[in-house]
């Protein structure tokens, strides 16, 4: 899947320095959490354990990370977290 090309047809209002970065996000993000290979979508649906592996960041850097995983995935999970740490940073 061409992650670029996925995240602009998911939200075409994002700006091309976001999508370098939640490019670059998801991708490192995949590799950590799968171990590389090919990105499907459906990689970024497990919540339980992309969340386990963010729990010990910071909120700054997760925040991030989950408007990323808002984007790509659509999870209420994500969003929902998100917030959170937008509050906690704020």
């Amino acid at each position: 899947m061409d992650l670029k090309t996925e995240l602009k047809r998911l939200r075409p209002t994002l700006s091309d320095g976001s999508l370098t970065t939640y490019c670059s996000i998801l991708r490192s993000l995949h590799s950590k959490i799968f171990g590389g290979g090919e990105i499907k979508k459906s990689d970024y649906d497990a919540s339980d354990k992309i969340l386990k592996h963010l729990d010990e960041m910071p909120p700054n850097k997760r925040k991030t990370i989950l408007s990323a995983l808002v984007v790509i995935s659509g999870k209420p999970d994500y969003r929902k977290e998100m917030l959170q740490d937008i509050k906690e940073y704020s």
